[in-house]
């Protein structure tokens, strides 16, 4: 009795074919890695299962009959969709995956970011980053779609219906005064007021911009294209700022972090009784809509939630 065709297998449509292409029993044993008594078993029993004669045997070798042509041209459909399968895996492997793109100032990397990406990490290992702490172009770049993340204050960015726009949290801008400054009589210090004097210290650097930015004046030089300001003195250490603080009337701005450092307690204690203003600054998340759809997108700013939340 015949065998119904769909009982055929991939490895007896290989093994047909073979030995039509050699030409030779030994050949094809070789190719598929069989003894020659197990190859000329295993036609025999395609033979004897269809109920046809798949090879003639000559002196000189064997030769496939008509029976054989359908096995031939199945053979070469599987060899032509393996190959493209392969070339398919090989270009996908290739494929380098897009990194996820982040773009925030030291402070918020500092606070959000680097936390956020550490618990990412523990869920997906290999979670890849690019983080800009340059500030500059950062309209430019959120709208162009070079980067999917930013960490900005509203005053940073004009955001339109495609993106997503949430509330993060709040850095503070502390800034300090010499005794014998005229700001420390002041109740209430402004921008206004800051702008009359020098800032000092190499602690002003881009991109705190935030607070000064668009407001030369003696604070330093504002540079609009890269929204940075640099500040108008600068010092390389913190006991040299404090040390320009009380021989000029300039203002510092320290973080938080500096500020607590106990190495630096002597001259901080000092500086803290002329603490003249905390600014705030409050951080937005934002995010083109249509990253949105990336998983690692999410995750990202569920982690940032979830520092925040932390404290």
């Amino acid at each position: 009795m015949a065998m119904p065709q769909d009982q055929l297998s991939l490895r007896q449509v290989e093994i047909i074919d073979a030995i039509a292409r050699h030409r030779s029993i030994s050949r094809a044993a070789e190719e598929l890695n069989l003894t020659q008594s197990a190859l000329s078993h295993a036609v025999s029993t395609i033979e004897n299962q269809l109920g046809v004669t798949l090879f003639s045997r000559q002196k000189t070798g064997v030769e496939p009959t008509p029976f054989a042509d359908p096995f031939r041209a199945r053979a070469a459909t599987i060899r032509a969709i393996l190959a493209d399968t392969k070339r398919e895996l090989e270009s996908q492997s290739k494929k380098i995956v897009k990194p996820l793109s982040i773009q925030c100032g030291f402070r918020a990397g500092a606070r959000w970011v680097t936390r956020a990406l550490a618990a990412v990490t523990a869920q997906i290992p290999e979670f890849q980053t690019e983080i800009n702490f340059n500030m500059g172009s950062f309209q430019n770049n959120m709208e162009s779609g070079a980067v999917d993340i930013g960490l900005a204050g509203p005053s940073q960015f004009n955001a339109t219906n495609e993106f997503l726009v949430e509330p993060l949290g709040e850095l503070k801008n502390q800034l300090f005064a010499p005794p014998h400054h005229p700001l420390t009589k002041h109740e209430a210090v402004t921008i206004d007021d800051l702008r009359k004097f020098p800032m000092v210290g190499n602690l002003i650097v881009p991109p705190h911009a935030d607070v000064f930015e668009g407001n030369p004046g003696r604070l330093g030089v504002y540079d609009p294209i890269t929204r940075t300001m640099q500040c108008a003195i600068t010092i390389n250490t913190i006991g040299g700022v404090i040390d320009v603080l009380r021989r000029t009337d300039g203002v510092a701005r320290l973080p938080p972090p500096l500020v607590q450092e106990d190495v630096t307690a002597g001259y901080i204690v000092q500086l803290n009784d002329h603490l003249i203003a905390h600014i705030p600054i409050n951080v937005h998340i934002i995010a083109r809509k249509a990253a949105l759809e990336r998983e690692e997108v999410k995750l990202f700013i569920e982690a940032l939630k979830n520092v925040e939340a932390k404290g």
